[in-house]
């Protein structure tokens, strides 16, 4: 009876809310002007907005663009768009237009905004951020054709992202990946063709991520943390997929080098099981939750080494944050993350499987024991720097320009 109670609950607070959902639909589109005529239109198209690399990635080729070239509108999906997003703000300063459309399935308000949009603002190119499941019931209208062309974007290697990926073939016309290793998943698990998929690489800010930066030091104090410490960090989601789990049964085998110590930065569903079981350990003294943090050069300005060990992961920003700081790292064999780190030569990397803590534990010794552990920081930087905000914008900007300008 409960569960019959919550549902009905939710049934009626839906429709509560339809005339503020209607509102939003009904918002002026701008026509188009003179000067936005002359340039090419792109709108951005992201479901269910986080805080995570993908969004990151959205908000800088936001910002970067040409405007001089470019009109760059974004249509953020979202659950409840009454509730404003954590990235709104960031997004509303840098896109020309930001619309947040409702993602009630099945609902026609969004469909004939979205249809309304589409047709008054006649862009030359649509983005559509995977896995992008908001696109089934667009369908109808996408049909359409009342804008140049259309490209499915995939940030993560989830095998139900490519599926959803390969299920949009006949509404997208090419693939962007952010690295080989989607583009060949693609083509052997869904069967797309090769030739349809770009790969054009995620950057970070690597003007900000410099350890020249920071010279003073705020978390290892306030953590308790000394100068002598070796700082093991990890800035993620705690969430299953993550991972965070490891960095105790790691703590535990390094139980005989007790100035190593570990910093766990996020915030997720898993935040306080993990913090029980740091203390049931009897491990608080040696791993330290933060939460989540916003200015992570900072943290890894005091860290000594990065740990990301996961099973899936498309490119790894914060693992070429990390580079960018100069620090070795320890990561998995996994996804495009051997396109960029090279095992001995940025860190060390370790295959992904039931021994994984044990792998990661092994390579922190022996990373924290080398005396030469010093030649990271210049190697580290350069690799970053061929992967910046910069180049992306660029590789993204000549692929935009490959549209027709009239269609």
């Amino acid at each position: 009876m409960g569960s019959l109670a919550t549902r009905i609950f939710r049934k009626l607070g839906k429709g509560f809310q339809y005339p503020a959902y209607w509102n939003l639909c009904k918002r002026e589109i701008p026509a188009l002007s003179e000067a936005e005529k002359g340039k090419k239109r792109v709108l951005f198209v992201h479901p269910l907005m986080a805080l995570g690399g993908g969004e990151r990635v959205t908000r800088d080729l936001l910002a970067g663009l040409d405007r001089e070239r470019f009109v760059a509108d974004m249509a953020v999906v979202c659950r409840n768009p009454l509730r404003p997003n954590l990235f709104e703000n960031e997004l509303r300063a840098v896109a020309d237009h930001l619309w947040d459309i409702p993602a009630l399935v099945g609902s026609l308000f969004n469909v004939e905004f979205f249809a309304k949009l589409l047709k008054t603002r006649r862009y030359h190119h649509i983005l559509w951020i995977g896995g992008n499941s908001y696109l089934h019931f667009l369908r109808p209208i996408l049909r359409r054709r009342c804008w140049g062309r259309s490209t499915y974007v995939i940030h993560n290697d989830w095998p139900e992202f490519l599926a959803d990926a390969a299920q949009n073939q006949d509404i997208c016309d090419d693939f962007i990946a952010v690295c080989d290793y989607i583009r060949e998943k693609l083509h052997a698990w869904e069967g797309v063709s090769k030739e349809k998929v770009t790969v054009l690489h995620n950057g970070i800010h690597t003007e900000v991520f410099d350890r020249s930066l920071y010279p003073k030091a705020s978390y290892r104090p306030s953590l308790g943390i000394s100068e002598d410490d070796f700082v093991v960090s990890y800035t993620t989601r705690l969430d299953a997929e993550k991972h965070p789990e490891y960095f105790l049964s790691i703590a535990e085998e390094l139980s005989d080098l007790p100035q190593i110590k570990f910093i766990l930065a996020g915030d997720g569903i898993l935040r306080e099981t993990i913090r029980q079981q740091i203390e049931a350990a009897g491990l608080a003294e040696r791993i330290f939750l933060p939460g989540m943090i916003y200015d992570v050069p900072q943290l890894l300005s005091e860290s000594d080494l990065y740990c990301h060990c996961v099973r899936y992961e498309a490119w790894g920003l914060s693992i070429m944050e990390a580079l960018s700081m100069g620090l070795p790292a320890v990561v998995t064999k996994v996804g495009g993350i051997p396109e960029f780190f090279e095992d001995g030569v940025h860190g060390r990397m370790i295959p992904y499987d039931d021994q994984t803590p044990h792998h990661a534990a092994e390579a922190i010794r022996e990373i924290f024991s080398d005396p030469h552990r010093e030649r990271y920081r210049a190697v580290n930087r350069a690799r970053a720097e061929q992967f910046s905000v910069e180049r992306m914008v660029a590789s993204y900007e000549r692929q935009l320009l490959k549209t027709e300008l009239d269609f």
